[in-house]
Protein backbone atom coordinates (compact mmCIF):
# COMPACT_ATOMS: atom_id res chain seq x y z
CA UNK A 1 0.00 0.00 0.00
CA UNK A 2 1.18 3.40 -1.07
CA UNK A 3 2.01 5.92 1.90
CA UNK A 4 2.92 9.68 2.03
CA UNK A 5 6.39 9.02 2.45
CA UNK A 6 6.54 6.36 -0.53
CA UNK A 7 4.89 8.87 -2.78
CA UNK A 8 7.30 11.81 -2.22
CA UNK A 9 10.08 9.49 -2.49
CA UNK A 10 8.53 8.69 -6.09
CA UNK A 11 7.98 12.57 -6.70
CA UNK A 12 11.67 13.28 -5.96
CA UNK A 13 13.13 10.48 -8.09
CA UNK A 14 10.91 12.03 -11.17
CA UNK A 15 12.11 15.38 -10.39
CA UNK A 16 15.83 13.85 -10.05
CA UNK A 17 15.56 12.06 -13.41
CA UNK A 18 13.90 14.90 -15.02
CA UNK A 19 16.80 17.52 -14.28
CA UNK A 20 19.35 14.78 -15.06
CA UNK A 21 17.82 14.29 -18.39
CA UNK A 22 18.09 18.49 -18.91
CA UNK A 23 21.79 18.17 -18.05
CA UNK A 24 22.23 15.87 -20.74
CA UNK A 25 21.01 18.04 -23.28
CA UNK A 26 23.88 20.43 -22.50
CA UNK A 27 26.18 18.27 -21.04
CA UNK A 28 27.09 15.43 -22.95
CA UNK A 29 30.06 12.96 -22.71
CA UNK A 30 32.32 15.24 -25.07
CA UNK A 31 31.58 18.53 -23.20
CA UNK A 32 32.58 16.97 -19.61
CA UNK A 33 35.89 15.49 -21.09
CA UNK A 34 36.95 17.95 -22.89
CA UNK A 35 35.27 20.94 -20.92
CA UNK A 36 33.98 20.37 -17.89
CA UNK A 37 36.48 18.12 -16.39
CA UNK A 38 39.64 19.75 -17.23
CA UNK A 39 37.77 22.98 -15.58
CA UNK A 40 37.29 21.45 -12.37
CA UNK A 41 41.02 20.26 -12.34
CA UNK A 42 42.26 23.89 -13.02
CA UNK A 43 39.81 25.42 -10.64
CA UNK A 44 40.82 22.34 -7.89
CA UNK A 45 44.49 23.09 -8.43
CA UNK A 46 43.89 27.00 -8.67
CA UNK A 47 41.98 26.65 -5.05
CA UNK A 48 45.05 24.90 -3.21
CA UNK A 49 47.50 27.30 -4.59
CA UNK A 50 45.11 29.63 -3.01
CA UNK A 51 45.75 28.45 0.66
CA UNK A 52 49.76 28.82 0.77
CA UNK A 53 50.12 31.64 -1.90
CA UNK A 54 47.03 33.53 -2.69
CA UNK A 55 47.24 36.09 -6.00
CA UNK A 56 46.93 39.79 -5.45
CA UNK A 57 43.22 39.83 -7.13
CA UNK A 58 42.43 37.69 -4.37
CA UNK A 59 44.07 39.38 -1.45
CA UNK A 60 43.06 42.88 -2.88
CA UNK A 61 39.53 42.25 -4.12
CA UNK A 62 37.08 44.75 -1.80
CA UNK A 63 35.20 42.77 1.10
CA UNK A 64 32.57 43.94 0.20
CA UNK A 65 31.77 42.40 -2.95
CA UNK A 66 31.75 39.10 -0.72
CA UNK A 67 28.79 40.88 1.26
CA UNK A 68 26.80 41.91 -1.48
CA UNK A 69 27.16 38.28 -2.84
CA UNK A 70 26.33 36.22 0.65
CA UNK A 71 23.16 38.82 0.37
CA UNK A 72 22.41 37.99 -2.92
CA UNK A 73 23.05 33.97 -2.19
CA UNK A 74 20.68 34.80 1.04
CA UNK A 75 17.85 36.09 -1.28
CA UNK A 76 17.96 33.58 -4.02
CA UNK A 77 16.20 30.36 -1.20
CA UNK A 78 13.64 28.43 -2.47
CA UNK A 79 11.47 25.91 -1.31
CA UNK A 80 10.15 22.80 -2.76
CA UNK A 81 6.28 21.17 -1.67
CA UNK A 82 6.42 18.54 -4.81
CA UNK A 83 2.41 19.17 -5.48
CA UNK A 84 0.96 18.46 -8.28
CA UNK A 85 -2.45 20.42 -9.92
CA UNK A 86 -4.19 16.50 -9.96
CA UNK A 87 -3.59 16.11 -6.13
CA UNK A 88 -6.47 18.25 -5.18
CA UNK A 89 -8.83 14.89 -6.58
CA UNK A 90 -7.42 13.02 -3.87
CA UNK A 91 -4.79 14.58 -1.37
CA UNK A 92 -6.80 17.67 -0.51
CA UNK A 93 -9.06 14.84 1.27
CA UNK A 94 -6.20 13.90 3.56
CA UNK A 95 -4.80 16.44 5.06
CA UNK A 96 -2.41 14.37 6.69
CA UNK A 97 -1.19 13.11 3.42
CA UNK A 98 -0.89 16.71 2.07
CA UNK A 99 0.40 18.13 5.19
CA UNK A 100 3.43 15.22 5.31
CA UNK A 101 4.16 16.03 1.74
CA UNK A 102 4.36 19.81 2.27
CA UNK A 103 6.71 18.53 5.44
CA UNK A 104 9.31 16.43 3.55
CA UNK A 105 9.50 18.80 0.58
CA UNK A 106 10.44 21.60 3.55
CA UNK A 107 13.16 19.18 4.66
CA UNK A 108 14.54 18.23 1.58
CA UNK A 109 15.24 22.04 0.51
CA UNK A 110 16.75 22.70 3.75
CA UNK A 111 19.02 19.60 3.38
CA UNK A 112 19.99 20.69 -0.38
CA UNK A 113 20.53 24.55 0.68
CA UNK A 114 22.35 22.98 3.76
CA UNK A 115 24.83 21.26 0.55
CA UNK A 116 24.59 24.52 -1.35
CA UNK A 117 26.11 27.01 1.17
CA UNK A 118 28.38 24.69 2.49
CA UNK A 119 30.03 23.90 -0.86
CA UNK A 120 30.01 28.06 -1.31
CA UNK A 121 31.31 28.60 2.05
CA UNK A 122 34.04 25.85 0.92
CA UNK A 123 34.74 27.83 -2.13
CA UNK A 124 35.23 30.91 -0.57
CA UNK A 125 37.11 29.55 2.48
CA UNK A 126 40.61 30.64 0.47
CA UNK A 127 39.77 34.56 0.98
CA UNK A 128 37.57 34.03 4.18
CA UNK A 129 40.42 32.17 6.30
CA UNK A 130 43.71 34.05 4.18
CA UNK A 131 42.67 37.49 3.71
CA UNK A 132 39.73 38.36 6.20
CA UNK A 133 41.61 35.98 8.88
CA UNK A 134 38.62 34.29 10.12
CA UNK A 135 38.99 31.39 12.42
CA UNK A 136 37.28 27.50 12.12
CA UNK A 137 34.43 29.07 14.83
CA UNK A 138 33.95 31.70 12.87
CA UNK A 139 33.35 30.14 9.73
CA UNK A 140 31.39 27.65 11.46
CA UNK A 141 28.66 30.17 12.94
CA UNK A 142 28.85 31.92 10.00
CA UNK A 143 28.06 29.41 7.84
CA UNK A 144 24.60 28.67 10.47
CA UNK A 145 23.65 31.96 10.24
CA UNK A 146 23.56 32.05 6.23
CA UNK A 147 21.61 29.35 5.92
CA UNK A 148 18.92 30.07 8.64
CA UNK A 149 18.72 33.29 6.99
CA UNK A 150 18.06 31.92 3.29
CA UNK A 151 15.62 29.08 4.85
CA UNK A 152 13.94 31.89 6.67
CA UNK A 153 13.72 34.38 3.72
CA UNK A 154 12.54 31.18 1.42
CA UNK A 155 9.57 31.10 3.50
CA UNK A 156 8.62 34.58 4.37
CA UNK A 157 8.50 35.43 0.48
CA UNK A 158 6.56 32.35 -0.61
CA UNK A 159 4.12 32.92 2.60
CA UNK A 160 4.16 36.56 1.38
CA UNK A 161 3.32 35.16 -2.28
CA UNK A 162 0.50 33.21 -0.61
CA UNK A 163 -1.04 36.67 0.61
CA UNK A 164 -0.48 39.66 -1.51
CA UNK A 165 -0.44 41.02 -4.28
CA UNK A 166 0.37 43.93 -6.84
CA UNK A 167 1.93 47.02 -5.22
CA UNK A 168 1.45 45.32 -1.49
CA UNK A 169 3.83 42.67 -2.72
CA UNK A 170 6.34 44.98 -4.12
CA UNK A 171 6.51 46.80 -0.73
CA UNK A 172 6.40 43.69 1.63
CA UNK A 173 9.44 42.57 -0.11
CA UNK A 174 11.89 45.70 -0.59
CA UNK A 175 11.06 45.89 3.78
CA UNK A 176 12.26 42.29 4.17
CA UNK A 177 14.86 42.74 2.01
CA UNK A 178 16.24 45.97 3.59
CA UNK A 179 15.66 44.85 7.32
CA UNK A 180 16.70 41.52 6.33
CA UNK A 181 20.14 42.53 4.78
CA UNK A 182 20.63 45.38 7.39
CA UNK A 183 20.35 41.86 9.81
CA UNK A 184 22.51 40.01 8.24
CA UNK A 185 25.08 42.78 7.58
CA UNK A 186 25.20 43.48 11.83
CA UNK A 187 25.75 39.37 12.16
CA UNK A 188 28.69 39.49 9.46
CA UNK A 189 29.92 42.47 11.50
CA UNK A 190 29.78 40.32 15.07
CA UNK A 191 31.14 37.41 13.52
CA UNK A 192 34.00 38.59 11.09
CA UNK A 193 34.24 42.60 12.24
CA UNK A 194 35.47 45.15 9.89
CA UNK A 195 37.57 42.90 7.37
CA UNK A 196 34.23 41.17 5.59
CA UNK A 197 31.22 43.58 6.94
CA UNK A 198 33.05 47.14 6.82
CA UNK A 199 30.94 50.06 7.50
CA UNK A 200 30.13 51.16 4.12
CA UNK A 201 27.68 53.80 4.40
CA UNK A 202 29.16 56.05 6.11
CA UNK A 203 31.09 58.93 4.46
CA UNK A 204 32.66 62.02 5.20
CA UNK A 205 33.28 64.68 2.30
CA UNK A 206 32.59 63.81 -1.38
CA UNK A 207 35.36 61.21 -1.51
CA UNK A 208 35.43 57.53 -1.70
CA UNK A 209 33.34 56.22 0.78
CA UNK A 210 35.48 53.46 1.07
CA UNK A 211 39.11 55.61 1.66
CA UNK A 212 38.92 57.36 4.61
CA UNK A 213 41.56 57.82 7.13
CA UNK A 214 40.92 55.88 9.55
CA UNK A 215 39.81 52.77 7.61
CA UNK A 216 37.25 51.31 4.94
CA UNK A 217 34.17 53.50 5.80
CA UNK A 218 35.15 54.75 8.98
CA UNK A 219 34.53 58.24 10.37
CA UNK A 220 37.37 59.89 11.83
CA UNK A 221 37.61 60.60 15.46
CA UNK A 222 36.79 63.94 16.82
CA UNK A 223 40.84 64.59 16.84
CA UNK A 224 40.92 64.38 13.53
CA UNK A 225 38.49 66.54 12.43
CA UNK A 226 39.22 70.06 10.75
CA UNK A 227 37.88 72.98 13.31
CA UNK A 228 37.53 76.13 12.29
CA UNK A 229 39.83 78.98 13.68
CA UNK A 230 38.44 80.95 16.70
CA UNK A 231 37.69 84.83 15.60
CA UNK A 232 39.07 85.44 19.76
CA UNK A 233 42.91 86.15 19.96
CA UNK A 234 44.70 83.08 21.31
CA UNK A 235 48.18 82.47 23.01
CA UNK A 236 50.05 79.88 22.18
CA UNK A 237 49.72 76.64 24.48
CA UNK A 238 52.82 75.11 26.58
CA UNK A 239 54.14 72.11 25.20
CA UNK A 240 53.20 68.79 27.15
CA UNK A 241 56.34 67.51 28.71
CA UNK A 242 57.46 64.33 27.43
CA UNK A 243 56.78 61.00 28.79
CA UNK A 244 59.53 59.47 30.52
CA UNK A 245 60.14 56.16 28.62
CA UNK A 246 63.18 54.45 27.44
CA UNK A 247 64.59 55.02 24.53
CA UNK A 248 65.71 51.47 23.98
CA UNK A 249 62.16 50.09 24.67
CA UNK A 250 60.66 51.79 22.19
CA UNK A 251 59.74 49.25 19.24
CA UNK A 252 59.67 50.02 15.37
CA UNK A 253 55.72 49.89 14.23
CA UNK A 254 55.41 47.04 12.90
CA UNK A 255 52.62 46.90 9.86
CA UNK A 256 49.80 45.15 10.47
CA UNK A 257 49.43 41.45 9.29
CA UNK A 258 48.04 40.36 5.74
CA UNK A 259 43.64 39.99 6.53
CA UNK A 260 43.93 41.73 9.80
CA UNK A 261 41.78 45.37 10.05
CA UNK A 262 42.83 48.59 10.09
CA UNK A 263 40.08 49.53 12.35
CA UNK A 264 40.13 50.17 16.35
CA UNK A 265 39.75 46.69 18.00
CA UNK A 266 37.34 48.62 20.52
CA UNK A 267 34.11 48.15 18.81
CA UNK A 268 33.00 44.79 20.05
CA UNK A 269 34.83 43.09 23.10
CA UNK A 270 36.12 39.84 22.46
CA UNK A 271 33.61 37.19 22.23
CA UNK A 272 31.15 39.13 22.21
CA UNK A 273 30.63 38.36 18.61
CA UNK A 274 30.00 34.41 19.20
CA UNK A 275 27.75 35.79 22.09
CA UNK A 276 25.98 37.58 19.69
CA UNK A 277 26.02 34.90 16.89
CA UNK A 278 25.01 32.21 19.23
CA UNK A 279 21.75 34.35 20.25
CA UNK A 280 20.94 35.13 16.53
CA UNK A 281 21.30 31.08 15.18
CA UNK A 282 18.54 30.24 18.66
CA UNK A 283 16.03 33.65 17.16
CA UNK A 284 16.42 32.54 14.04
CA UNK A 285 15.82 28.57 14.55
CA UNK A 286 13.07 29.35 16.71
CA UNK A 287 11.54 31.59 13.33
CA UNK A 288 12.02 28.92 11.28
CA UNK A 289 10.34 26.32 13.46
CA UNK A 290 7.35 28.91 13.55
CA UNK A 291 7.31 29.84 9.92
CA UNK A 292 7.16 26.02 8.91
CA UNK A 293 4.67 25.21 11.28
CA UNK A 294 2.14 28.21 9.31
CA UNK A 295 3.25 27.05 6.09
CA UNK A 296 2.26 23.50 6.94
CA UNK A 297 -1.22 24.62 8.67
CA UNK A 298 -1.62 27.21 5.29
CA UNK A 299 -5.28 26.43 3.36
CA UNK A 300 -6.62 27.72 0.48
CA UNK A 301 -3.94 28.46 -2.32
CA UNK A 302 -3.43 24.81 -3.67
CA UNK A 303 -3.32 26.18 -7.25
CA UNK A 304 -1.26 29.20 -6.51
CA UNK A 305 1.54 26.26 -5.27
CA UNK A 306 0.74 23.86 -7.89
CA UNK A 307 1.53 26.56 -10.46
CA UNK A 308 4.78 27.68 -9.05
CA UNK A 309 6.14 24.43 -8.00
CA UNK A 310 5.46 23.89 -11.84
CA UNK A 311 7.43 26.76 -12.81
CA UNK A 312 10.31 25.53 -9.96
CA UNK A 313 10.25 22.08 -11.85
CA UNK A 314 10.84 24.16 -15.08
CA UNK A 315 13.24 27.03 -14.23
CA UNK A 316 16.16 25.06 -15.65
CA UNK A 317 14.98 24.32 -18.62
CA UNK A 318 12.87 26.78 -19.31
CA UNK A 319 16.76 29.53 -19.54
CA UNK A 320 18.47 26.83 -21.15
CA UNK A 321 15.75 27.64 -23.99
CA UNK A 322 15.80 30.88 -23.57
CA UNK A 323 19.46 30.67 -23.81
CA UNK A 324 19.12 28.60 -27.48
CA UNK A 325 16.61 31.37 -28.35
CA UNK A 326 13.30 29.52 -28.19
CA UNK A 327 10.87 31.60 -26.99
CA UNK A 328 7.28 30.63 -25.28
CA UNK A 329 3.83 32.45 -25.31
CA UNK A 330 3.27 33.48 -22.42
CA UNK A 331 -0.21 32.60 -21.01
CA UNK A 332 -2.64 35.78 -20.81
CA UNK A 333 -3.23 37.45 -17.43
CA UNK A 334 -5.58 39.89 -16.35
CA UNK A 335 -4.72 43.36 -17.51
CA UNK A 336 -4.19 46.15 -15.11
CA UNK A 337 -4.78 50.27 -15.36
CA UNK A 338 -1.03 50.90 -17.53
CA UNK A 339 1.10 52.69 -15.13
CA UNK A 340 2.16 55.24 -17.76
CA UNK A 341 0.53 56.71 -21.31
CA UNK A 342 -2.99 55.21 -20.29
CA UNK A 343 -4.84 56.94 -23.32
CA UNK A 344 -1.49 55.63 -25.48
CA UNK A 345 -0.70 59.41 -26.88
CA UNK A 346 1.91 59.06 -29.93
CA UNK A 347 5.45 59.60 -28.50
CA UNK A 348 7.13 61.05 -31.83
CA UNK A 349 5.10 63.78 -34.42
CA UNK A 350 6.66 61.50 -37.29
CA UNK A 351 4.89 58.57 -37.91
CA UNK A 352 8.14 56.48 -39.08
CA UNK A 353 8.58 52.79 -39.14
CA UNK A 354 11.51 53.40 -36.45
CA UNK A 355 9.41 55.55 -34.29
CA UNK A 356 6.80 53.24 -34.36
CA UNK A 357 9.40 50.58 -33.61
CA UNK A 358 10.98 53.11 -30.33
CA UNK A 359 7.53 54.02 -29.17
CA UNK A 360 6.41 50.28 -29.26
CA UNK A 361 9.31 49.18 -27.36
CA UNK A 362 9.34 52.48 -24.82
CA UNK A 363 5.11 51.91 -24.02
CA UNK A 364 6.10 48.21 -23.70
CA UNK A 365 8.37 48.72 -20.84
CA UNK A 366 6.74 52.09 -19.23
CA UNK A 367 2.97 50.71 -18.72
CA UNK A 368 4.05 47.69 -16.83
CA UNK A 369 4.54 47.20 -13.41
CA UNK A 370 6.94 44.31 -13.77
CA UNK A 371 9.24 45.04 -16.08
CA UNK A 372 9.56 48.72 -14.45
CA UNK A 373 9.79 47.02 -10.69
CA UNK A 374 13.05 45.03 -12.17
CA UNK A 375 14.24 47.45 -13.99
CA UNK A 376 13.99 49.57 -11.17
CA UNK A 377 16.20 46.26 -9.03
CA UNK A 378 18.56 46.16 -11.81
CA UNK A 379 19.32 49.65 -11.23
CA UNK A 380 19.11 49.70 -7.05
CA UNK A 381 22.00 46.77 -7.37
CA UNK A 382 24.15 48.56 -9.94
CA UNK A 383 23.83 51.84 -8.17
CA UNK A 384 24.68 49.80 -4.75
CA UNK A 385 27.86 48.65 -6.76
CA UNK A 386 29.40 51.93 -7.45
CA UNK A 387 28.64 53.31 -4.27
CA UNK A 388 30.71 50.76 -2.43
CA UNK A 389 33.56 49.94 -4.91
CA UNK A 390 36.35 51.42 -3.90
CA UNK A 391 39.19 53.07 -6.23
CA UNK A 392 39.32 52.03 -9.79
CA UNK A 393 36.94 49.46 -9.16
CA UNK A 394 34.77 52.27 -8.92
CA UNK A 395 35.21 53.11 -12.77
CA UNK A 396 35.58 49.42 -13.62
CA UNK A 397 31.34 49.15 -11.89
CA UNK A 398 30.20 52.61 -13.61
CA UNK A 399 31.56 51.18 -17.03
CA UNK A 400 30.10 47.65 -16.42
CA UNK A 401 26.78 49.03 -15.06
CA UNK A 402 26.17 51.09 -18.08
CA UNK A 403 26.68 47.73 -20.49
CA UNK A 404 24.53 45.60 -18.49
CA UNK A 405 21.94 48.17 -18.05
CA UNK A 406 22.02 48.27 -22.52
CA UNK A 407 22.24 44.54 -22.26
CA UNK A 408 18.98 44.15 -20.03
CA UNK A 409 17.21 46.59 -21.91
CA UNK A 410 18.29 44.00 -25.25
CA UNK A 411 15.98 41.55 -23.38
CA UNK A 412 12.76 44.05 -23.52
CA UNK A 413 13.54 45.12 -26.98
CA UNK A 414 13.90 41.59 -28.19
CA UNK A 415 10.79 40.76 -26.36
CA UNK A 416 8.59 43.10 -28.10
CA UNK A 417 10.09 42.72 -31.19
CA UNK A 418 9.12 39.35 -31.63
CA UNK A 419 5.49 39.60 -30.72
CA UNK A 420 2.89 38.11 -32.51
CA UNK A 421 1.32 41.59 -33.53
CA UNK A 422 4.57 43.38 -34.35
CA UNK A 423 5.54 39.99 -36.72
CA UNK A 424 2.38 40.64 -38.92
CA UNK A 425 4.03 43.78 -40.47
CA UNK A 426 7.55 43.61 -42.68
CA UNK A 427 10.38 45.65 -41.38
CA UNK A 428 13.49 46.49 -42.97
CA UNK A 429 16.42 45.29 -40.85
CA UNK A 430 18.24 48.83 -41.55
CA UNK A 431 14.82 49.93 -39.59
CA UNK A 432 15.19 47.48 -36.62
CA UNK A 433 18.38 48.40 -36.45
CA UNK A 434 17.91 51.99 -36.21
CA UNK A 435 15.33 51.21 -33.71
CA UNK A 436 17.05 48.95 -31.78
CA UNK A 437 19.37 51.65 -31.27
CA UNK A 438 17.45 54.16 -29.89
CA UNK A 439 15.68 52.14 -27.54
CA UNK A 440 18.58 50.58 -26.01
CA UNK A 441 19.71 53.80 -25.48
CA UNK A 442 16.69 55.42 -24.28
CA UNK A 443 15.64 52.86 -21.83
CA UNK A 444 19.15 52.63 -20.32
CA UNK A 445 19.29 56.52 -19.69
CA UNK A 446 18.27 56.98 -16.19
CA UNK A 447 20.14 54.16 -15.29
CA UNK A 448 23.13 55.67 -17.07
CA UNK A 449 22.70 59.31 -15.66
CA UNK A 450 22.66 57.54 -11.48
CA UNK A 451 25.02 55.63 -12.42
CA UNK A 452 27.54 58.41 -13.38
CA UNK A 453 26.45 61.24 -11.43
CA UNK A 454 27.14 58.93 -8.23
CA UNK A 455 30.37 57.61 -9.61
CA UNK A 456 31.26 61.67 -10.56
CA UNK A 457 29.94 63.05 -7.35
CA UNK A 458 32.30 60.19 -4.74
CA UNK A 459 35.05 61.67 -6.83
CA UNK A 460 35.32 64.65 -7.88
CA UNK A 461 32.30 66.17 -6.34
CA UNK A 462 29.81 68.55 -8.75
CA UNK A 463 32.90 68.58 -11.02
CA UNK A 464 33.11 65.15 -11.07
CA UNK A 465 29.39 65.04 -12.43
CA UNK A 466 30.10 67.37 -14.83
CA UNK A 467 32.80 65.51 -16.19
CA UNK A 468 30.81 61.69 -15.41
CA UNK A 469 27.54 62.49 -16.61
CA UNK A 470 28.35 63.30 -20.34
CA UNK A 471 31.17 60.36 -20.44
CA UNK A 472 28.13 58.22 -19.56
CA UNK A 473 25.65 59.78 -22.28
CA UNK A 474 28.78 58.69 -24.67
CA UNK A 475 29.21 55.15 -23.62
CA UNK A 476 25.77 54.56 -23.39
CA UNK A 477 24.91 55.52 -27.07
CA UNK A 478 28.18 53.46 -28.06
CA UNK A 479 26.88 50.38 -26.09
CA UNK A 480 23.61 50.87 -27.34
CA UNK A 481 24.74 50.89 -31.20
CA UNK A 482 27.52 48.16 -30.81
CA UNK A 483 24.93 45.82 -29.17
CA UNK A 484 22.33 47.13 -32.42
CA UNK A 485 25.17 46.77 -34.63
CA UNK A 486 26.32 42.95 -33.48
CA UNK A 487 23.97 42.10 -31.51
CA UNK A 488 21.47 40.56 -33.36
CA UNK A 489 18.78 43.02 -32.14
CA UNK A 490 16.52 42.54 -35.37
CA UNK A 491 14.10 39.60 -36.01
CA UNK A 492 14.76 37.54 -38.79
CA UNK A 493 11.73 38.10 -41.48
CA UNK A 494 11.21 37.65 -45.04
CA UNK A 495 13.38 40.30 -46.93
CA UNK A 496 11.74 43.15 -48.19
CA UNK A 497 12.85 45.23 -51.54
CA UNK A 498 14.69 47.76 -49.60
CA UNK A 499 16.98 45.11 -48.21
CA UNK A 500 17.64 43.50 -51.46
Amino acid sequence: MISAKALFLRRLRSEWRFQYDIGKTVVDWTVALYILVPALYLLGKAWFSWWSDAPVWLTGAPPVLVQSFLLLFVFTGRIRIFVEEADHLFLLRQPSWFRRILAFGIAYSLVKDLLITFLLFLLLSPFLMTVCALSFTQMTLLIGVTLLFRAVMALVRQLAMLRYAGWKRALLFFLLFSLSALLYRSELAALAGPPLAPSVFVGWGYSSILEKPNGPGVPPHIENLPLPASPLPTTPAEPEPPELTNPESAQPVQPPPAGSSLLPNRSVPPGSGAIFAAVTVLAMTALLGGLIRLRLRWRGNFFDDAARERQERLRYAALILNAAGIRFRKPNRRRQRPFAFRRSDALFRQRTAVNVLTEASLKMVLRSRSRLSRYGQMTLLGLFAVTIAPGIWKWAMWLGGIVVMTQWTGYYWKEMIQAEFVQLFQWTRADQRSAAERSLFLLSLPALLLFSATTGFQVFSWLGVAIAVPLGLLAGYVTAHMLSYFGVMHHEQPAREADL
